[in-house]
Formats: structure tokens, sequence, C-alpha cells
């Protein structure tokens, strides 16, 4: 059997597995027990609805129990604080996310999370920045006080482990003392990219940045 034969087989094979599980995940949907049918006529949103990204994206969702589910396309809505999924036709929200460990869209990752403001405690979802013993993530949220074109704002969150995720007054200073060493290299980041630190992709991108840096120093 010649080379090119077993190469347009195994893409075949490829082929025929994802789409096997992709069908399996859909025939399932939503009988996972953390889903519940939502009815959305259309992919566009109310103007009465504020997301972080109002298309669906694609993404994976990892539930306590390590089950991947990957036929599936999400959207985080910010003002509920829930996250809407699409598997083909259909929508859905995530009406029990204790169950699930973290989903990710997009290549962003949140996570469920009980947390602190001040002296007390919320559960919700946190956009995680970076990870290991602090993690770093941050928190959208809209202004209760803002009823006229509220906007989405956003805070930060420190997670030493074993602890609580924190909010915290400064995410610069908790970035330069992360990443002491790199004082510099922040620096000059931020001089050539223009960070705003109020937007969490902005942070995202520093961070994946300044930790390459550091895996080869």
């Amino acid at each position: 059997m010649n080379k090119h034969l077993l190469l347009l087989l195994s893409c075949i094979f490829i082929f025929q597995f994802g789409y096997t599980q992709a069908k399996s995940e859909i025939n399932n949907y939503p009988n996972w027990g953390i889903m519940q049918y939502k009815v959305i006529t259309e992919d566009n949103v109310s103007e009465n609805e504020i997301y972080q990204n109002e298309l669906f994206q694609k993404g994976k969702l990892t539930t306590n129990e390590n089950l991947e589910l990957n036929a599936l396309k999400f959207r985080y809505n910010i003002k509920k604080d829930e996250i809407e999924c699409r598997v083909g036709a259909q929508h859905s929200i995530i009406n029990f996310p204790q169950a699930i460990k973290e989903i990710s869209i997009d290549g962003t990752c949140y996570e469920y999370q009980k947390y602190l403001v001040k002296k007390d405690t919320a559960k919700g979802y946190l956009l995680k920045l970076h990870g290991g013993d602090q993690t770093i993530y941050a928190k959208y949220y809209i202004p209760k006080n803002k009823t006229i074109a509220p906007e989405s704002k956003t805070y930060y969150l420190l997670k030493n482990k074993g602890q609580l995720p924190k909010k915290i007054s400064s995410i610069r200073s908790t970035i330069t003392n992360h990443f002491g060493k790199q004082e510099k290299e922040i620096r000059e980041y931020d001089r050539k990219n223009n960070i705003n630190w109020n937007n969490p992709m902005d942070l995202k991108k520093l961070i994946s940045y300044l930790s390459s840096l550091k895996q080869t120093m």
C-alpha cells in the first residue's frame, strides 16, 4: 500500500472520528444535566443584553468529571453572568455551572468560582488570565447604579493556592510583583502596545508575553 493511500485513509479516519464524536454530542444535547433549552430565534442579541463577544465562538466545556464537550459554540452574557451555548440550531444556557471545571471560548478560559470582594463572597464566572500557585482573574460586571446605556466594567482578582480569589486594588502592581525581574520588559511592552489596563484581553496578551520570557530566563 503506497504512502498516499495510507495518508488518505488516515485523514478519512480522523474526520470520521471527529464527526462521530460531534454527532454523539449533538444527539445527547442537552442531556448532560448542566444545561437547559433557551429560546433564541436568531443569533442577534437583544438591546438589553451585554456580551463579552456577541458572536457565538468555538470552544470546549470540561466538567468536574473531566468530560470534554467540543461540538459547542459559546458566548458570555455579562449582564446575566451566564454562558449561552449553541449546538447546531439549538440554543441553551448553562444552568448548573457548579458542575463545570472550565469553559474555553476561542482560547479564553472561564471558571465558575466563589470569590471575595472586600469582605463579601459572591459566585460567578471569572476570566482566567494566568494560572499557577498565584492565579490572576478578571471579572466583568455591570454597575448597578448605571441604568442608562450601561457598559461593562472590569476588576481583577488574585487567588493564592488554597484560598478564594480576592479582588485586588491594582492589577499593574500585581503583575509587576509577579514578574518582578521583568519590570523593564513590562514598561517596554506597554510603550509599544499602548496597553489598556482595564481590558482583560490586553492583559492576557501581556501576561502571555511575560510568561514566554520567563521560560527562557
